[in-house]
This record gives C-alpha cells, structure tokens and sequence, in this order.
C-alpha cells in the first residue's frame, strides 16, 4: 500500500509454479506508521507539497 507521502515506489513480479506468484514492492518513504492516515482526508489535490501539481488523475505530481 503506497502512502499518501511516499515518493517513489518499485516492484517486481515472479511466477515460481504455475499456480503461485510472488509480488515485491520497494517503497520510498515508507509507510506503515502505527495511528496515521494511509492518506490525508479531504478534497484531491488540496495539500500538494512545493513544486507538485495535481494531475489528470487527480493525484499530486512533480512530472
């Protein structure tokens, strides 16, 4: 689950039966914190940090 202030995130995938995959992911800046939001409630887009927009999908953007 990538959080509302991770930046980047990497995954990869691997299939070792027919029936069984593995999925790994890589966060950058993690998450996880104990009584903290997985996101910050309110409109989209209303707390974008310094030098991000919001984007098509409605998701702050630095691209």
């Amino acid at each position: 689950m990538a959080w509302a202030t991770t930046e980047h995130i990497g995954c990869a995938v691997s299939q070792s039966c027919p029936n069984y995959w593995y999925i790994v992911c890589h966060y950058r800046i993690g998450g996880n914190v104990v009584n903290e939001n997985v996101y910050m409630p309110g409109p989209t887009c209303t707390s974008c940090p310094t030098g991000y927009h919001c984007g098509a999908d409605k998701l702050c953007t630095n691209s």
